[in-house]
C-alpha cells in the first residue's frame, strides 16, 4: 500500500507523533499509508533519502510537526522546504512554544497551526484525512478518540515542560546577562515571543515604550559574544536553545526584566505634568500646548517644513483672535519640546537631519484625558495675548 500520509518531525518528538497517529489509525487510517520520517532508519541527519523522497512524491497530504527541536535541524529544514515546494496541502501541528510570530523558513505564518490538546483542531485534521479512511468512524467513537488523544497529549506535553523547565534552571541564560542593555533585549523577546529581532521594529518599540539609555547594538555583541544569538545588520536571531530558555523564564526572573524596563522608562506625560505644575513653562510654551490640544495637532514640522507649521499656528491665533507670538516663537517652543523629550523624530533629511517630530504616545493622550487639568492656565495666557480689532 502506498504511502497516503507523510509526517514530518523531528525524533526527539516521537513521543507526539505516536500520539497522533494512534488516533489517526484509530480513527480508521490505515497505518501503512502513513509514513513517518522519524521510522527506523529515516532519521538521516544531512541528505533526504530516496525511500523519504518517494514517500513524499506519493503522499497526498503532509503533516509538519513544529516544535524548537525541529527548528535546530538542517534536515527537518530541509525537509519541509521540499514539502512546501511540492505544493501539495499541508497540516501544521506545533507545540506551544512555535507561534506564528516565530516560524521559520518557508511553512511561515500563512499556514494556521493546529493543536492537539484542542478538540476542535483534532477533528479539523480528521475532516482534511477523511477521504483517506474507507470505514469512517461513528460519532461516538470519533467524540471517545478526541477525548483520549486530548488527554494522552496533554499528558506528554506537561511532563515535557517540567523537563524543559528543570533543563533551563540548571543552565540559567540571565546569569550570562551583564548589562541593563543585554536584559532589555530580552524582555522585548519575551512580550514579542520572535526568534528575529528586526531593528528597525526594535527602534519603534523602545520610542513608543519611551525607553532612553539603551544600547542596543551593544546589547547584541553582548549575546553574540555569549554565542545566544547573531547579530546583523538589520536583524538579531536568537539561537533556539537561548530562545526556548527565554520563554521559559521564572516569575521572578520576568519582575526583574519589567524592573529594567520601568528604570529606562521615562514618560513624557509625567515630566510634562511636573514642568507644568512647577511654573517651568513659559507664555509662549502654554501658547503651544493650547494650539496642540485645540487643533488635536501632535505632527511638528523643522526646517523647511516649519513653515507650513507656521501657516497652521497664524491660522489658529486669526481664529481665536490672538496675536502673533505662538508663530513667531514656533521654532523656540519646539526646541523647548526636542529638549525635555516631549517629541521624538518622526521623519528626516536625505542628509539625516530631523524635519519632523511626533508627541510622546503618552503625552498625546494625557493632553486629551479628563487628567489634564490646567485649562484654566492655558485660557489666562491665551486672553493675555489677544488681539481684538477696535475699528478705529
Amino acid at each position: 500500500m502506498s504511502t497516503k500520509l507523510f509526517i514530518s518531525h523531528r525524533s526527539t518528538d516521537i513521543a507526539f507523533i505516536d500520539v497522533i497517529v494512534d488516533f489517526l489509525v484509530s480513527v480508521g487510517l490505515p497505518r501503512e499509508m502513513i509514513f513517518c520520517s522519524s521510522s527506523p532508519g529515516n532519521d538521516v541527519k544531512y541528505q533526504i533519502s530516496s525511500e523519504i523522497r518517494n514517500a513524499i512524491d506519493s503522499s497526498q497530504i503532509s503533516i509538519v510537526f513544529l516544535s524548537l527541536n525541529y527548528y535546530k535541524s538542517a534536515y527537518c529544514l530541509n525537509e519541509s522546504g521540499i514539502l512546501w515546494y511540492n505544493e501539495k496541502p499541508i497540516i501544521i501541528i506545533a507545540l506551544p512554544e512555535i507561534s506564528p510570530q516565530n516560524m521559520l523558513g518557508f511553512l511561515n505564518d500563512d499556514y494556521k497551526i493546529r493543536r492537539f490538546d484542542i478538540k476542535t483542531d483534532i477533528a479539523f485534521v480528521y475532516d482534511q484525512l477523511k477521504e483517506l479512511v474507507e470505514n469512517k468512524p461513528s460519532q461516538t467513537t470519533m467524540t471517545n478518540e478526541i477525548e483520549k488523544t486530548v488527554k494522552k497529549f496533554t499528558r506528554i506535553l506537561e511532563s515535557t515542560i517540567k523537563d524543559a523547565k528543570v533543563e533551563v534552571e540548571t543552565n540559567d541564560l540571565m546569569s550570562s546577562l551583564t548589562t541593563d542593555d543585554e536584559k532589555l533585549i530580552i524582555y522585548y523577546s519575551t512580550q514579542m515571543m520572535k526568534l528575529k529581532i528586526v531593528k528597525d521594529d526594535l527602534t519603534n518599540w523602545l520610542t513608543n515604550n519611551e525607553l532612553y539609555d539603551i544600547d542596543f547594538e551593544n546589547a547584541f555583541d553582548l549575546l553574540t559574544a555569549n554565542d545566544i544569538g547573531q547579530n546583523s545588520k538589520e536583524n538579531f536571531i536568537f539561537d533556539i536553545k537561548s530562545f526556548k530558555k527565554i520563554s521559559l523564564l521564572s516569575k521572578k526572573e520576568n519582575d526583574d526584566l519589567i524592573n529594567i524596563f520601568e528604570k529606562h522608562q521615562k514618560l513624557s506625560s509625567i515630566k510634562f505634568e511636573e514642568e507644568i505644575s512647577n511654573g517651568h513653562f513659559s507664555e509662549n510654551d502654554l501658547l503651544f500646548v493650547s494650539y496642540i490640544i485645540d487643533k488635536k495637532e501632535f505632527v511638528f514640522g523643522d526646517r523647511w517644513m516649519a513653515d507650513a507649521e507656521i501657516e497652521n499656528i497664524k491660522e489658529w491665533e486669526y481664529i481665536n483672535d490672538l496675536n502673533n507670538t505662538l508663530s513667531s516663537n514656533y521654532s523656540e517652543c519646539l526646541n523647548y519640546f526636542i529638549k525635555k523629550r516631549f517629541v521624538y523624530e518622526s521623519d528626516w533629511t536625505s542628509y539625516g537631519n530631523p524635519k519632523e517630530y511626533k508627541l510622546h504616545q503618552s503625552l498625546r493622550m494625557y493632553l486629551l484625558s479628563d487628567k489634564f487639568s490646567h485649562f484654566d492656565l492655558l485660557e489666562e495666557v491665551k486672553s493675555k495675548n489677544t488681539s481684538y480689532d477696535l475699528g478705529f
